[in-house]
């Protein structure tokens, strides 16, 4: 029986991916003066800032970054909620599930980012990328939040709209579902084969509430 639902942050529970992707486009502006290839901007999508950054332009992957975040920061209030989260939260909660956030972003983010949205109250764990060594695809940020949570991994769900977030799950021992809503793609998560895949939050609910597969 599933007794945590875990979440990825951007492009699952909020629309976030297009302002750090401007973001990025600008750090590569100011520093390198060339425009970011699609390559390059995917390739950042989903890991890691710094530490991706630095591996594709060492010595300067901490000024591409200084420059994005400044970027961010000052229009970080534009970013909205998917539609359908909070009820999606919100009955899942109800519903006897326990939520939590895993994310490559650091907490100093995610949670004004959730809290702006009124989303901070549903999750009971938050690991960011400070919390772990590796990252996703690695699972050990998805073997943290079980652990905090006091939770078995093979009693987990985690929702991400990206191939990383399924590989981490899969690595971890738990349910990979595929959240299509936001930035995920059929032809990015399909090759990597989810364990779910949900078009919208209602379907979440539809499958975990309805279903009452909450122990």
């Amino acid at each position: 029986m599933v007794k945590c639902i875990l979440f990825d942050m951007d492009g699952t529970i909020q629309d976030s991916e297009r302002l750090a992707t401007e973001a990025n486009r600008h750090g590569f502006r100011i520093v390198l003066g060339c425009e970011a290839t699609p390559e390059e901007l995917d390739f950042l999508v989903g890991k890691p800032a710094l530490a991706t950054l630095n591996s594709m332009f060492p010595g300067q992957g901490d000024l591409i970054l200084e420059h994005g975040v400044e970027f961010y920061l000052a229009r970080s209030h534009s970013i909205t909620g998917y539609s359908g989260i909070v009820e999606l939260l919100e009955q899942l909660r109800e519903a006897g599930f326990r939520l939590g956030i895993v994310s490559s972003k650091h907490r100093r983010f995610i949670v004004p980012e959730l809290e702006s949205k009124s989303l901070l109250q549903f999750f009971e764990c938050i690991v960011g990328q400070e919390d772990t060594v590796k990252h996703k695809p690695d699972p050990e940020p998805l073997l943290l939040a079980s652990s905090v949570m006091g939770v078995r991994p093979e009693e987990c769900v985690y929702i991400g709209d990206q191939p990383t977030d399924v590989l981490a799950a899969r690595g971890a021992g738990m349910v990979s579902a595929g959240a299509l809503w936001g930035e995920g793609k059929l032809e990015k998560l399909a090759p990597v084969d989810p364990d779910l895949m949900f078009k919208e939050p209602v379907e979440v609910i539809e499958f975990f509430v309805s279903r009452n597969l909450t122990a």
